[in-house]
């Protein structure tokens, strides 16, 4: 929400609540002042009523004959109409709305709005889908994708008619392409350079997967970055068989901070999840194939 919109709210709803604490706010003044210290005329004066002739045309008009004097009366009364202005002010503050109410209700719209309005400036973008790599041989980087980082071969759409192999785990695809000029590709397979263009993949035990690299005899470097108490990141880069570097690390031991707070980060709760077949399933089984989840 930018700052035009921040203070039009804001002033909004300060003079809603002072229209709404102005409504809740007892009677006040003189003439709602206790009777007790008002004399009887005094109190008629801020209390009019209309005269009746009739009735003062009678000797016990005034009192009706009674032994308290007309003051004494006058407080009783002025005491039950009190009480009875206390009952409706108590009934009407608990089925108003309240300046509190009201003030939640403002800044609900504004942030169903502003919930709106972000939604609609932003791509409906889901998830990385797949990586691409061109390649010299798709066999052995089929192979190596496979065995080095664990990743599935899935079937091609059959329209492909050049050669290539698709493979996905993780969340994410990576679809092989073989190269047709071969000067697109690193022309040294054995450089490493943590500074150039790599993929990379969370590890949860980067022990376990330097053991494994060294297992499967591929050739990698290790650096750490940050200090300990800052949430270091340990590091693994290697290459593909075709010179694309890789990264193996624990990033996500460093907390995401966005620079803009109004940025909207999706979090892997609301990572998409494709269709995957189960093992055995018929192409076309729909009811076989693994639910879309967080989709």
């Amino acid at each position: 929400m930018n700052t035009q919109t921040c203070l039009v709210f804001f002033f909004s709803s300060l003079i809603i609540t002072n229209i709404a604490l102005a409504q809740d706010r007892a009677p006040h003044g003189l003439a709602y002042e206790t009777p007790v210290a008002f004399s009887p005329s005094a109190f008629d004066f801020f209390h009019a009523k209309p005269q009746n002739h009739d009735a003062t045309s009678e000797p016990c008009a005034e009192s009706g004959c009674s032994p308290l004097p007309v003051s004494a009366k006058v407080q009783g009364a002025s005491e039950k109409a009190q009480k009875s202005e206390i009952a409706t002010m108590s009934i009407g503050s608990r089925s108003g709305t309240g300046a509190g109410g009201v003030v939640g209700i403002i800044f609900g719209i504004a942030f169903a709005m502003q919930k709106n309005k972000s939604d609609e400036s932003r791509p409906p973008l889901m998830a990385l889908n797949h990586v691409s790599r061109l390649c010299r041989d798709v066999k052995k980087s089929l192979e190596f994708y496979t065995k080095v980082l664990g990743f599935v071969e899935t079937e091609r759409p059959a329209s492909l008619d050049f050669d290539g192999a698709w493979l996905f785990n993780y969340g994410v695809g990576i679809h092989l392409v073989q190269a047709k000029d071969e000067e697109k590709l690193p022309s040294n397979t054995d450089h490493l350079d943590p500074m150039d263009n790599h993929i990379s993949f969370q590890c949860e035990d980067m022990e376990a997967l330097e053991k494994w690299l060294k297992e499967v005899d591929v050739k990698y470097i290790k650096r750490t970055v940050g200090e300990q108490e800052d949430a270091a990141i340990d590091q693994l880069f290697f290459n593909d068989p075709d010179g694309f570097m890789v990264e193996i690390c624990n990033c996500e031991n460093l907390e995401l901070k966005p620079r803009d707070s109004a940025d909207a980060i999706r979090l892997p709760g609301d990572r998409h999840a494709p269709p995957v077949s189960l093992p055995g399933s018929s192409d076309h089984a729909d009811d076989t194939r693994l639910p879309q989840t967080n989709s």
